[in-house]
């Protein structure tokens, strides 16, 4: 959204053509009267009332007041969908596999050596790690 910061006619037109979604601008008039108004005041010896004196905003927006319902889709992923249940099943074979291998060699010296339980629980971490 692009707004601009005062409200002349030349910007109000540039609005209505689409270069700005809104105007936001003082009323120049009004501070000069308010001015004008405060130093007659002075002048004539009565007390100022206040010390900051606001004047009004005039806002003029092209965006509606009201959206719709914002929709977003969180599925970033797309086609790699595909890609990611591919690579699940290349883990979740190869972890099976090694299971079985190191069930059917548990007895040999290099199984024993690295402790089958352990190499087991090492295949079904890999498989729960490939499942998330």
């Amino acid at each position: 959204f692009f707004f601009s910061g005062d409200a002349l006619e030349i910007q109000i037109t540039l609005l209505t053509q689409g270069y700005a979604d809104g105007l936001v601008g003082q009323l120049p008039f009004q501070m000069g009267e308010i001015s004008m108004k405060t130093l007659l005041d002075v002048k004539n010896g009565k007390p100022i009332e206040q010390e900051i004196f606001g004047t009004n905003l005039l806002q003029i927006i092209s965006v509606p007041l009201v959206l719709p319902e914002l929709e977003v889709n969180m599925n970033y992923l797309g086609n790699l969908r595909i890609l990611g249940y591919l690579l699940f099943g290349i883990i979740a074979t190869c972890s099976l596999l090694l299971t079985f291998w190191v069930v059917v060699r548990r007895r040999s010296q290099v199984v024993r050596a690295s402790q089958p339980l352990f190499l087991i629980m090492i295949c079904i971490g890999t498989l729960v790690m490939g499942s998330a």
